[in-house]
């Protein structure tokens, strides 16, 4: 027969084994889970990078074009034509006339 002290020591062992057994199972769980999101989590990675890829040369060559559009009107709107610079002389004459 065994005494009651040797039962509780027992019966304390046997809880502290099943949590135990408890933490590793959740421990097990939660590296299951990661692994078989961890493929799921580098596809979504390379998207959002190949995405981000696109999106900026998309950007870049939008911002070019534009640039390259607006280039030959600056240059136009810069370099006085000949028959602005003979206005501007005409109306310079025609303010001297009045003094």
């Amino acid at each position: 027969m065994l005494l009651p002290h040797v039962i509780h020591r027992g019966a304390a062992a046997t809880a502290a084994a099943a949590a135990a057994m408890a933490a590793a199972a959740a421990t097990t769980a939660a590296a299951t889970r990661s692994a078989a999101a961890t493929p799921a989590t580098a596809a979504a990675t390379t998207t959002a990078a190949a995405a981000t890829a696109t999106a900026g040369a998309a950007a870049t060559a939008a911002a070019t074009t534009t640039a390259a559009a607006a280039t030959p009107a600056a240059a136009v709107t810069a370099a006085p034509t000949p028959a602005a610079t003979a206005a501007t002389a005409a109306a310079a004459a025609a303010a001297a006339a009045f003094d």
